[in-house]
């Protein structure tokens, strides 16, 4: 996530309008990107972790699907890395075909208050470069020990 996603990032505390009356509501605190929150896995009893859709890694957005290669790789070697000497630690390398929201009504729709990205709605792969991002998949999840994974 980059820093301008704060907003939508992960909470670690929720705290009451009202101590006294919590279920009037309250909101969300201490918003932490999903490079921030990933080190807590462990300790917070996880034994692994993956991901869905990578779009963006540092700064640099999804706008094709050889973007999307380079956004996943850059994800890949990060966690893989991190995690490489913890035997007990599982990462499961992600891979997607692509990504098009445009069925659903395109990224982010506005109606909920997130901005919408319409940029990346159309990041699509074919054979060829779907089979290039399984080969790289495949690569990092030999290089990273035994408990790494490919995840479709």
């Amino acid at each position: 996530m980059l820093e301008r996603e704060r907003a939508y990032g992960l909470p670690t505390k929720w705290v009451a309008k009202n101590p006294s009356k919590p279920w009037e509501g309250g909101s969300y605190q201490n918003k932490q990107l999903l490079q921030e929150y990933v080190p807590r896995l462990k300790s917070m009893g996880f034994e692994g972790m993956t991901a869905y859709v990578y779009h963006n890694f540092m700064e640099k957005d999804n706008k094709s699907y050889a973007d999307m290669r380079e956004t996943y790789k850059g994800h890949w070697n990060m966690w893989s890395e991190k995690f490489k000497a913890d035997p007990d630690f599982e990462y499961q390398v992600p891979v997607a075909m692509g990504w098009d929201m445009r069925p659903a009504g395109g990224t982010w729709p506005q109606q909920i208050g997130i901005p919408s990205e319409p940029i990346k709605d159309q990041v699509h792969s074919d054979k060829k470069s779907f089979l290039a991002k399984l080969m790289d998949a495949q690569k990092v999840s030999k290089n990273t020990g035994p408990l790494m994974g490919i995840l479709l």
